[in-house]
């Protein structure tokens, strides 16, 4: 019987670089995100998500008003962790081919 499928990332991660503690905050509980608290508890956060079009990235509005009230938390932090945004997925995913394969569109992006 081999890992679960979901165990391999999490082991990359422990012998990578230390244990990592990751944070999921999906974009529909943005508004009321204890930057404090996720920011004292863990050591990665994860934002979702960005929507690639062909026009651009999507719900970047959201994003920056979510950005403009963290930073204070992110200075007093002894460890901030490191900020990552995704991009895609949970039906947000729909023209990352046509991007992905697009000079003009990736950079656009």
């Amino acid at each position: 019987m081999g890992l679960p499928y979901w165990l391999v990332p999490c082991l990359a991660l422990r012998f990578a670089s230390g244990f990592a503690v990751v944070g999921y905050v999906p974009d529909y509980r943005w508004p009321g995100l204890d930057w404090h608290k996720a920011v004292d508890l863990t050591t990665h956060l994860v934002l979702f998500s960005l929507e690639p079009t062909l026009e651009g990235l999507q719900n970047t509005d959201g994003l920056r008003s979510l950005l403009k009230s963290g930073p204070k938390a992110m200075e007093a932090a002894k460890s901030p962790p490191k900020l990552l945004v995704s991009v895609g997925g949970a039906g947000r995913s729909k023209d990352f081919a046509a991007v992905a394969a697009s000079k003009k569109h990736r950079k656009r992006v």
